[in-house]
């Protein structure tokens, strides 16, 4: 039984990657590594924001762009030095090789440095002109990673710790401009604080969605909460605001983790999230509404453990927790 080769890749199947991964108008992609029935058709595949690649044609790719980018390497210390095409040159040639390679740390690095650059940049002009561009693609292309159908980037510690970073490091530029709104697509939030929240948490389910169990999403999650938590206590205390932070996040983030929970109920590891916000609730929050929502949450999970017959040791664990909480919930709510 003869077999035929497949095609030999066109000689632009590397630019065309590189230039479908770093749109001229930053959006999330979803990518997919194409079947191996595909090897004698189309090595890549395109259609408005969902690309796909056969495992073949992307280390192909990946051999270019890795030749590339250290080739920029040798020659430069840093990414502000060198000319801007070089630069730019390597900068897109390390999407391609994250897309092969999640935990490639040099890559990562890189990228981390060519933002610090520009916010170092003594030649910066006005609102930020280069820099929020360029943290918005850098947040559209992480989400593109983590929330496709791919194999190990919805769980890549160096992914999730790339975009804590972006966040963390860049946390004003981000809550005053549309990238929180345009990185996790909610709408009808204004921007700041709730809305960043909201359209990460939105990620981080997706990324759920992808992978099962998946810790390092919702370790993210609880690393952004205390971040956020923190500065928005630093915000209520500046403006004698005796609303908290932390209990505000907290209470909006667990009615979203709670739909995403009912969906997935044998995914622990939303459980424990859930679980983590409703603890920080309770100690956050202490006034009636904020407590009628908490026991909303917990009461609509007993009905849903009831009315599908669900069982299992973490459904005994969560019903436990939950108890737990609500006594703590009717205590504080009685010593008002």
């Amino acid at each position: 039984m003869s077999t035929t080769s497949p095609p030999p890749f066109p000689d632009d199947l590397y630019d065309t990657l590189a230039n479908a991964l770093s749109p001229a108008i930053p959006c999330i992609l979803e990518i997919d590594i194409l079947p191996s029935l595909y090897l004698h058709a189309s090595p890549f595949l395109i259609d408005g924001p969902s690309l796909a690649i056969s495992k073949p044609a992307l280390i192909h790719s990946f051999l270019i762009a890795r030749s590339i980018f250290f080739a920029h390497l040798s020659n430069n210390n840093s990414p502000s030095i060198g000319t801007p095409a070089t630069h730019d040159a390597a900068l897109i040639a390390t999407s391609v090789i994250l897309l092969l390679d999640p935990n490639h740390l040099t890559a990562a690095n890189f990228r981390k440095r060519s933002l610090l650059a520009l916010q170092l940049s003594p030649v910066r002009k006005g609102e930020d002109e280069e820099l929020v561009p360029s943290i918005r693609r850098e947040l559209m292309f992480m989400a593109s990673l983590l929330t496709s159908p791919l194999i190990r980037h919805s769980k890549s510690s160096t992914l999730w710790g790339q975009r804590y970073w972006v966040v963390r490091t860049f946390v004003e530029q981000v809550m005053d401009s549309e990238i929180c709104s345009d990185a996790g697509e909610v709408e009808g939030l204004p921007d700041g604080m709730e809305c960043l929240w909201r359209s990460e948490l939105l990620i981080v389910k997706r990324a759920g969605e992808r992978h099962p169990r998946n810790y390092y999403a919702w370790l993210y999650a609880r690393r952004l909460y205390w971040l956020l938590g923190a500065k928005e206590d630093e915000s209520a205390s500046r403006d004698n605001d005796e609303n908290h932070g932390y209990g505000n996040l907290a209470l909006g983030g667990a009615e979203e983790v709670h739909k995403w929970c009912l969906q997935h109920p044998r995914d622990i590891s939303g459980w424990t999230f859930l679980i983590f916000l409703l603890k920080e609730a309770c100690v956050h929050s202490d006034d009636a509404e904020s407590g009628k929502r908490a026991r909303k949450i917990i009461w609509e999970t007993r009905e849903f453990v009831r009315k599908f017959e669900w069982k299992g040791q973490s459904v005994d664990w969560t019903l436990d927790v939950m108890h737990t909480l609500e006594g703590e919930v009717r205590s504080s709510r009685e010593s008002m």
